[in-house]
């Protein structure tokens, strides 16, 4: 079974340890445990989305952007390097000190004791758009753009063909 790897593991902060989560399968059952904000919208996409990657009829990193969202909504704080990689800071002397790093098996306790003892997260601020929604307007931009390139690479194309000695380019 394929399971819907990503280029860069998501990680997150959760009961102020990291947690690496490095695939798809991961993230489903992670969602699927005890994830503590499990009636939400967003949870119930990202699961969605885990599910149809786990399928093989969708798009691993979608699942991704959806696991992340869930996560922000669940209110676990995504660490910069699921962003940006290992070396995100600036320089060694700017660099938090490494944590230990957590399999998915060692994130159950921690999620279980945030759902059971801790308050629920804030609610999401509605003016900030989706992950999902960027992603969307995304693709639209670079099919417009590809759309336009191709419109005008087949124009220059006509007019050299008119513009060539008998009628066609050599």
């Amino acid at each position: 079974m394929d399971r819907g790897s990503w280029r860069r593991p998501v990680v997150l902060e959760a009961g102020g340890r990291r947690v690496t989560v490095p695939d798809t399968f991961v993230a489903a059952r992670l969602l699927v445990g005890a994830w503590p904000d499990k009636g939400g919208e967003t949870h119930a996409q990202a699961v969605k989305s885990c599910r149809d990657v786990l399928k093989g009829g969708a798009i691993a990193g979608l699942a991704r952007a959806d696991f992340i969202e869930a996560a922000l909504q669940a209110g676990f704080h995504v660490r910069p390097e699921t962003f940006l990689g290992e070396n995100w800071a600036a320089s060694a002397d700017t660099r938090p000190a490494p944590e230990p790093q957590l399999s998915g098996a060692d994130i159950y306790p921690i999620i279980r004791r945030q759902a059971l003892w801790e308050a629920p997260a804030a609610p999401p601020i509605e003016e900030e758009p989706r992950i999902r929604e960027l992603f969307s307007e995304l693709f639209a931009i670079l099919g417009m753009i590809g759309r336009r390139l191709l419109g005008n690479a087949g124009r220059i194309l006509t007019n050299a063909h008119r513009a060539a000695p008998h009628g066609g380019l050599r």
